[in-house]
């Protein structure tokens, strides 16, 4: 089984730490965590995320943003779950399903979890397929989508998460 074919079995278990993908010398490629947001399909670098665990039951936080989804306890931690769907201006799902997943990230010193309808897989792309996004992305969209590139024949946006935690933090007034 080659490296992708194992990345790609990722999708289909529960969660837990997400597998590293070592490179062959001179392989220029880069691992990127491939994940479904409304329809839509988004990567992250997957050295930014920290695991991905099945979609759990959110404690609610009177008086947060509506960015917040709420809070879970993992092993002894509280974090904040951000609705990552409303931070790119995307319908949120009403409820989480079998699929729902959230993706632990660490940036700027914070570990916060973003909701996501699904993890598809850990997807290997060169830095030369990788392009500027297109202009009829709102404002809000472009701060967080940077840049897109193609997996299996789907768009993929491919989001900076360390300004989607600088936007969450903005409009938490923190």
């Amino acid at each position: 089984m080659g490296k992708l074919e194992q990345a790609k079995t990722y999708g289909d278990v529960g969660g837990g730490e997400i597998p590293q993908i070592p490179g062959q010398e001179g392989d220029e490629k880069l691992s990127y965590l491939v994940f479904r947001l409304a329809g839509e399909t988004f990567a992250i670098e997957v050295e930014k995320a920290r695991e991905v665990i099945r979609a759990q039951k959110l404690s609610w936080i009177p008086g947060s943003h509506e960015t917040v989804r709420g809070v879970i306890n993992l092993r002894g931690n509280i974090i904040a779950v951000l609705e990552l769907a409303l931070l790119l201006g995307l319908p949120a799902a009403e409820e989480l399903d079998k699929d729902s997943r959230i993706i632990i990230v660490e940036s700027e010193g914070m570990v916060v979890g973003m909701l996501v309808d699904s993890v598809d897989e850990v997807a290997l792309v060169d830095p030369r397929e990788i392009s500027k996004t297109m202009r009829t992305l709102d404002s809000r969209q472009r701060n967080i989508v940077v840049s897109q590139t193609t997996v299996r024949d789907r768009i993929v946006g491919m989001l900076d998460i360390d300004q989607v935690v600088s936007d969450a933090r903005e409009q938490q007034g923190q």
